[in-house]
């Protein structure tokens, strides 16, 4: 008999470190924009448009943190990490193709005694860098979402199966 599927306790430790981590990175950002911006920080910032997005981004973080600690204690729970992260990355991808439409991205921060055009340009390069990265997470999160349904289906399926061959009823 095929032993039962389970999420290894060293991907649910390290779904909350790194999710720990993740969060206390997303809750800093509004108040140090350097960890965002980087040193183009003083010469920029985000848009408005960012900030309706920052709660969904902060669940997101959350919900993975959530099922990252219920893996931990329950590891058969195989659905649970498939089902939290097709919904979380179908979230996401609409976050970001919600983000899309927000252009500009960036905006050149108040003169801080720098040239003006400098920081346009600047902001310039920016908004079309988070355009090419944003694109590029709006496509694999596409990809992602496909691999989170497919494997949904499998445990469907799973479920599907152990419902019609229960494990008592084999004989050996």
């Amino acid at each position: 008999m095929k032993p039962p599927q389970q999420v290894r306790r060293s991907e649910s430790a390290f779904g909350l470190i790194f999710g720990a981590v993740y969060i206390a990175w997303l809750l800093a950002v509004p108040y140090y924009p350097y960890l965002i911006l980087g040193p183009a920080a003083s010469a920029l910032k985000l848009s408005p448009a960012w900030h309706r997005f920052y709660l969904p981004v902060l669940v997101l973080g959350f919900a993975g943190l959530v099922q990252a600690g219920v893996n931990l204690g329950r590891p058969d729970w195989t659905w649970l990490r498939a089902a939290t992260r097709l919904a979380s990355n179908g979230v996401a991808l609409i976050i970001v193709k919600s983000l899309l439409r927000t252009y500009p991205f960036v905006v050149a921060a108040a003169d801080t005694g720098t040239s003006v055009g400098r920081n346009e340009t600047l902001a310039a390069i920016a908004n079309a860098m988070v355009l090419l990265a944003l694109v590029g997470l709006a496509t694999g999160l596409s990809v992602a979402v496909l691999v989170h349904a497919f494997q949904c289906l499998k445990e469907m399926w799973r479920w599907i199966d152990s419902r019609r061959n229960p494990v008592g009823s084999h004989i050996s």
